[in-house]
C-alpha cells in the first residue's frame, strides 16, 4: 500500500467486524462470516484510488478527508465482505447490512453523524426559500443510492466532503460567539 498504512487498514477491519456484530441480534452473531480477501482487495483498490487522486489533482498537501471517505466507502460497499448464513440471510433487518456498517465506519472517521439530531429534526420539513421539496434523510438516501443506483467514488467524495463541511458549519452555528477564535484580517 502506498497511501494507507497497514495499521490503519487493520484497525478499520477490526472496527468493521466489531460494527457488523453490533448490528446483529445476539442470537444471530454466529451466523455471519467475513471474507478477509475481499476486505483487503477493497482496501488495495481504495489505496490505488487515493494515489490516483493525489497524483491527478497534484495534491502535494494530501487529499481531503471527504475524498478519502468516498474512496473507502465505495470500495467497502463494492466488495462482498460480509456474508450471512442462509438462516438469517433474508431477514429484513439485515438488508444493506454491509452498506450500513460502511457508513458507520466512514462517518466515524469523518466525525459526522448522518442520523444526528442536527439532520433528523429537519427531515421532511420544507426547505427555505420557497423550494417545494422537503429535506431528505441523508442516511436513507445514501443507503438507497449505494444499494440500488449507480454511483462512483467521485460522487461519494463530493457527498462526504459536503457532509463534513455541513457538520462543521452547524457546529460553528451552535458555538457561542465569545468562544469562537478571532477572525483573521
Amino acid at each position: 500500500m502506498q497511501y494507507f498504512s497497514d495499521r490503519f487498514v487493520q484497525g478499520i477491519y477490526d472496527k468493521f467486524i466489531e460494527k457488523t456484530i453490533e448490528f446483529l441480534d445476539p442470537e444471530h452473531r454466529d451466523h455471519v462470516y467475513f471474507l478477509d480477501r475481499s476486505y483487503y482487495q477493497a482496501f488495495e483498490e481504495a489505496d490505488c484510488d487515493a494515489v490516483f487522486m493525489k497524483h491527478r489533482r497534484k495534491l502535494d498537501k494530501g487529499i481531503s478527508e471527504g475524498k478519502l471517505a468516498g474512496a473507502i466507502y465505495f470500495r467497502l460497499t463494492r466488495h462482498k465482505i460480509v456474508h450471512l448464513s442462509k438462516d438469517i440471510y433474508e431477514l429484513s433487518q439485515y438488508e444493506n447490512l454491509q452498506e450500513r456498517v460502511a457508513i458507520s465506519i466512514v462517518c466515524a472517521l469523518l466525525r459526522i453523524d448522518l442520523q444526528g439530531e442536527w439532520i433528523s429534526k429537519l427531515v421532511g420539513t420544507t426547505r427555505p426559500g420557497g423550494m417545494r421539496t422537503n429535506f431528505q434523510n441523508l442516511y436513507g438516501e445514501l443507503i438507497y443510492i449505494t444499494s440500488k443506483r449507480h454511483y462512483n467514488q467521485e460522487s461519494l467524495a463530493l457527498f462526504f466532503d459536503s457532509c463534513a463541511y455541513l457538520a462543521h458549519a452547524v457546529k460553528l452555528l451552535n458555538t457561542p460567539l465569545a468562544s469562537l477564535p478571532p477572525r483573521e484580517k
